[in-house]
C-alpha cells in the first residue's frame, strides 16, 4: 500500500516542462514487506501518467517553474510525555528516594522526600519526553546520593498497559517500550517499609493477688494495640500473665517500653529482655528503649519479669514504763510488741 510520510527529504530531481503541473509522491517501501510489491505497482503507474491527477491524499501539487526545484517531506516523530510518581509506604521522615527515567541520551532524574505520613504520594517526582518506539530506563535509587535511610523498603513498579518489561527482582528498574501511537502516561514506584510485630507480656515470679502491671509501647508509626494491663489472679504465681501489648512496629523506628506496678504491697525486682533489636535497659528500671534493626525480625517479644520481694518483718518490744525506769512493788508494767515491714 502506499502510504504519507511526514520526515525525509526527496532524493530525485523533477525535470518538467515550465508551467505544467508537478504531482510530488512519497510512499515508503522496505526490503522483504508484504505491501511492497502493491506500493511498487502504484509507484510505477503513477510516474507513467502524463496529467497530474495524483490522488490528492498522496501528493502535493504545484506549477513547474521555469527553474530546477526542491520540495522537502518534514516528519515530525510522534512523543508523548513521561511522569515518574513515588508512592510511600509508613516511612520514615525524611527518607529519599531518586527516580530516573531514560530515553537514548536524556536522563531526566528526581529525588522525592518522604514526611513520615503512613501513606504519601508525589505525584510527579520526574518528567522525560519520550518517542514512539523507544525503551525507555526507569530505575530508583534508595537513598538518594549522599543520603542515608532510616528504613529499608520493598519496591514495586508499575505503569499502564502492558508496555513494561524486565522488571528487576527488587523491583526497582524496568524498561517501558513506548507504543507507535505514544500518549501520556505515568509510572509509579512504591516503597513499603518493611516492618514486624512487636509483643510486650508480663512474666512473674511469685507474684501476690490483686497486683497488676500497666504495660506500654510508644513509638512512632506504630499501629496495634500499645497498651496491656497484665493482672495476677492468685498468690504466689509464677508464669505470664494473658494480657499482653502488640503493635506493628517498622524498621529503624524506636518503641519506648515501660511498666507501672499496682496494687497492695506490689513489691518486685524488675528485669527487661527482648529476643532481638537493641535494647537499652538498665538494669532494675521499669522502662527501656528498643530499637528495630534495618532488617527486622520476623516477630520480636520483650518481657518485663517481675520478682516478688518477700516481706522483711521488723518486731519491737517497747514497755511503759520505758526500760530503766524505777518501779514501785506491785506497779504495772506494759509491754509492747509492734511488728512492721
Amino acid at each position: 500500500t502506499a502510504a504519507m510520510a511526514s520526515s525525509m527529504s526527496a532524493g530525485p530531481s523533477l525535470a518538467g516542462d515550465a508551467g505544467k503541473p508537478l504531482g510530488v509522491v512519497e510512499l515508503f517501501t522496505s526490503q522483504g514487506c508484504n505491501s511492497c510489491p502493491p506500493a511498487d505497482e502504484l509507484f510505477a503507474e503513477l510516474a507513467a501518467r502524463d496529467d497530474d491527477g495524483i490522488p490528492a491524499d498522496l501528493s502535493a501539487h504545484l506549477a513547474a517553474p521555469s527553474t530546477d526545484v526542491t520540495c522537502t517531506y518534514t516528519n515530525k516523530r510522534t512523543s508523548a510525555t513521561m511522569t515518574l510518581a513515588k508512592t510511600w509506604d509508613h516511612a520514615a521522615a525524611n527518607d529519599t528516594a531518586t527516580l530516573t527515567a531514560v530515553d537514548g541520551s536524556d536522563s531526566q532524574p528526581g529525588t522525592s522526600t518522604a514526611t513520615g505520613a503512613a501513606s504519601q504520594t508525589d505525584s510527579a517526582v520526574a518528567t522525560i519526553t519520550v518517542y514512539s518506539g523507544d525503551r525507555v530506563g526507569l530505575s530508583e535509587n534508595l537513598p538518594a546520593a549522599g543520603k542515608s535511610n532510616v528504613g529499608t523498603y520493598t519496591s514495586s513498579l508499575s505503569c499502564p498497559g502492558d508496555n513494561l518489561t524486565g522488571v528487576a527482582a527488587d523491583g526497582r528498574a524496568g524498561t517501558y517500550t513506548v507504543p507507535a501511537d505514544p500518549q501520556n502516561v505515568t509510572c509509579t514506584f512504591v516503597n513499603t517499609r518493611t516492618k514486624t510485630t512487636l509483643t510486650l507480656v508480663k512474666h512473674w515470679v511469685g507474684g501476690m493477688k490483686a497486683n497488676s502491671a500497666d504495660l506500654s509501647i510508644d513509638g512512632h508509626g506504630q499501629t496495634g494495640d500499645d497498651g496491656a494491663t497484665a493482672s495476677v489472679t492468685q498468690d504466689g504465681f509464677t508464669g505470664d500473665s494473658t494480657e499482653i501489648a502488640s503493635v506493628t512496629a517498622y524498621s529503624g523506628d524506636t518503641a519506648d517500653l515501660s511498666e507501672a506496678l499496682n496494687g497492695p504491697n506490689a513489691s518486685y525486682a524488675a528485669a527487661l529482655s527482648c529476643n532481638a533489636g537493641g535494647l537499652d535497659y538498665t538494669d532494675g528500671a521499669q522502662a527501656g528503649t528498643l530499637t528495630i534493626s534495618s532488617t527486622p525480625a520476623a516477630g520480636i517479644t520483650c518481657s518485663f519479669t517481675n520478682t516478688a520481694v518477700p516481706a522483711s518483718w521488723k518486731v519491737v518490744k517497747t514497755a511503759d514504763p520505758s526500760t530503766g525506769s524505777v518501779v514501785a512493788p506491785g506497779q504495772t508494767i506494759t509491754y509492747t510488741l509492734t511488728a512492721t515491714h
